[in-house]
């Protein structure tokens, strides 16, 4: 179940990078 966090976790912070490195493009 922590795994699972983790991962959850990795997933938000890649998605909001991605959407920050697409707004400044």
């Amino acid at each position: 179940m922590k795994k699972l966090r983790w991962v959850l976790l990795i997933v938000i912070i890649a998605g909001c990078l991605l959407l920050w490195t697409q707004m400044l493009n």
